[in-house]
């Protein structure tokens, strides 16, 4: 968001209200809803997007935690999850699918940006790494659980973080004075330190919102 204060130079004040928007064409709704049905999702059914993928070693929490998470909220939210990532990363989507007990919805690799923004706005939320998805799921109003682990300013939740209200941004300060990235020498206690508990709070919370 402190990106925006660039707008300075030129006078203009940024509204404290900022919310960004991507249209989603239908062609991309009615493909997302012909391959929820292909999986026995029905359009009743309450669906929450998990995005377990980022770019960085330092920016993604545990597979086996997304696993807990997911299960949970299947057998006692009775929600249907459906995990997403891009085609470079589907390594970790299959890695949630495996550590699960419940079954899943794994279009991770199979879905374009366009068909993402229609999956996304059809979801109750997103649970994600601060990754791309998570400003796609806020710009066609889907409430973002988002997981941060590195703690620099530039790195930080007051950059990255998803605009607009309703997300909840989870962020554990361990003391760091410098940020280490990918070089962590404490083993990214940073990421470590978040419990599937909290997690599983966080998105109850905005289920019930």
């Amino acid at each position: 968001v402190y990106t925006l204060e660039l707008l300075l130079v030129f006078g203009v004040t940024p509204d404290g209200h900022l919310q960004p928007h991507i249209p989603v064409h239908p062609d991309a709704v009615h493909r997302v809803e012909r391959v929820l049905a292909e999986h026995a999702v029905q359009p009743t059914e309450r669906l929450i997007a998990l995005h377990p993928s980022a770019s960085c070693v330092s920016k993604r929490w545990m597979p086996e935690r997304f696993a807990e998470v997911a299960d949970r909220l299947i057998t006692e939210r009775r929600v249907r999850i459906c995990l997403v990532a891009g085609e470079d990363d589907v390594l970790y989507a299959d890695q949630v699918a495996r550590a699960m007990r419940q079954p899943v919805v794994n279009l991770a690799g199979k879905l374009t940006v366009g068909e993402l923004a229609a999956l996304l706005r059809r979801s109750q939320c997103l649970v994600s790494n601060d990754s791309g998805p998570v400003h796609v799921a806020a710009a066609v109003g889907t409430p973002v659980i988002d997981i941060f682990g590195r703690n620099q300013r530039g790195l930080s939740p007051l950059r990255w973080g998803p605009l607009g209200d309703g997300h909840v941004m989870l962020h554990k300060e361990v003391g760091c004075v410098t940020c280490l990235a990918h070089n962590c020498d404490i083993e990214f206690l940073c990421l470590t330190s978040l419990s599937v508990e909290e997690v599983y709070r966080a998105t109850v919370r905005v289920l019930e919102r």
